[in-house]
């Protein structure tokens, strides 16, 4: 389950450009409706999934820091569609495209020089959302 807080920016795509959500809020629940993460859309650089736990990696004072929620990254991926700047890009993973500085061809790399897993199911996908901004 997932809530939103907006600011006065609204959140459009426009001629296929993925416009910005800044000072939008997600707040994203654990599976048992009592735990919960809020951050900005600017913030969230990743999300990696392990087992039944999702590590979500915040900005926080330009600090990339991990915080823990139990849920699958399916259920994320699900509650993160309304915003297209969140993408899944590996089976482990979903990723904001604008934090993403390259892409090769099993890896992506991000402004801060973490380098993800790219499967070759979500790349194609992933150049295509890239090659419309």
């Amino acid at each position: 389950m997932v809530d939103s807080f907006h600011s006065p920016c609204i959140n459009l795509i426009l001629k296929g450009k993925i416009c910005s959500f800044r000072n939008s809020w997600i707040k994203i629940y654990g599976d048992n409706k009592k735990e919960c993460i809020i951050f900005s859309t600017d913030s969230l650089a990743y999300i990696k999934s392990q087992g039944n736990y999702a590590c979500f990696y915040i900005y926080n004072n330009k600090k990339l820091e991990e915080q823990v929620l139990r849920n699958t990254l399916g259920n994320i991926t699900n509650d993160l569609k309304q915003y297209p700047n969140f993408i899944r890009c590996h089976k482990s993973y979903i990723v904001n495209i604008q934090k993403i500085k390259i892409i090769n061809s099993t890896k992506l790399m991000l402004e801060d020089g973490t380098w993800l897993n790219l499967s070759r199911t979500y790349k194609p996908i992933l150049k295509e959302i890239l090659h419309k901004e």
